[in-house]
């Protein structure tokens, strides 16, 4: 029989942050096809689903790439293949496409699920898929919707469920399936930079930094604008690290106002002064930023994580 492809673009819009789980089948059988090492190129895995001993639908996933910065989308082919013997209707539309996210600690990372507000299947949205053939799909995500931080994680892809029908005498499949799961690097879109006011400082004077934050990613990225949790390390001439208190920060949540979005390909910038008096002599800082705070309140999610500087040279002299 010819192999019949009908081939669509889905693209998944990602709105607020709201957690959604996909449905998994009962029966679930994960095998590997294609695997490539590097994480440059995609990578293939597929599963299968069965509802009696004649009907199995295969999902064959390819993940485009898994090396990504945070403000990147993961795009996946999927391919539904009815790998069995009999039939399979299914509605074609295919509106119900599912990210599921699991960080390095093998917890579930939530975020936003936007399920495609489409009509009741009508009996035109049916198709018969027979023995080898196959609907293809191409499904995006925008990692900016979702609350998950820099490191590993790992993804998979879930066509959670499909609409009630019949054609051909046949009714629908109507049961969830979801991919194996996807290892993947995410990688911070934000660069510390920093420098000091000046190189050269007098004993007493309080010494200031300047640190910029840049985006090199490629959507925007919402930051808590007060940038407040921070420490500047200090190492002295023979690199040991000189014994600095610096002043705690303690800050109430944030307020709507006090996020700020840094564009594709700018910066914010902020200075912060060193809370310790220095004897004089050359010395070495490095100024660590941690920002913990996501937005969820308002419908955000903002970046959360932690960075730090080069080391900056500085002299101070009596």
């Amino acid at each position: 029989m010819t192999l019949t492809t009908i081939t669509a673009l889905c693209l998944v819009a990602l709105g607020g942050c709201a957690t959604q789980s996909p449905k998994t089948p009962a029966a679930l059988t994960p095998t590997t096809a294609g695997a490539s090492d590097s994480k440059l190129q995609p990578v293939t895995k597929t599963t299968e689903a069965r509802r009696g001993p004649r009907e199995v639908l295969q999902l064959v996933t390819t993940l485009r790439q898994s090396d990504l910065l945070l403000t990147d989308t993961l795009v996946f082919d999927a391919q539904l293949v009815n790998s069995g013997t009999q039939p399979i209707v299914i509605d074609k539309r295919l509106p119900h496409w599912l990210l599921d996210i699991h960080d390095a600690r093998g917890q579930r990372v939530s975020g936003h699920q936007l399920i495609a507000d489409l009509p009741m299947a009508a009996p035109e949205d049916f198709v018969t898929l027979q023995p080898g053939e196959q609907l293809t799909r191409t499904v995006q995500f925008s990692l900016t919707r979702w609350y998950v931080e820099a490191g590993t994680a790992e993804v998979a892809l879930a066509c959670d469920g499909h609409e009630p029908g019949t054609r051909d005498g046949l009714a629908a499949w109507t049961e969830g399936i979801i991919s194996p799961r996807f290892p993947i690097k995410l990688r911070d879109p934000l660069v510390l930079d920093a420098s000091p006011k000046k190189s050269l400082w007098q004993t007493g004077e309080v010494i200031t930094v300047t640190a910029t934050w840049r985006n090199i990613g490629a959507a925007p990225v919402w930051i808590d604008g007060r940038l407040a949790y921070r420490s500047i390390v200090v190492h002295d001439a023979a690199e040991k690290e000189v014994s600095c208190p610096q002043v705690a920060v303690k800050l109430m949540n944030p307020k709507r106002s006090e996020f700020v979005q840094i564009p594709e390909g700018g910066s914010v910038t902020k200075d912060y002064s060193l809370d310790c008096d220095l004897p004089p002599g050359r010395y070495s800082l490095t100024l660590k930023v941690e920002s913990v705070h996501p937005g969820a309140e308002f419908g955000l999610c903002a970046w959360r994580g932690s960075l730090q500087s080069p080391p900056m040279a500085v002299t101070v002299t009596e």
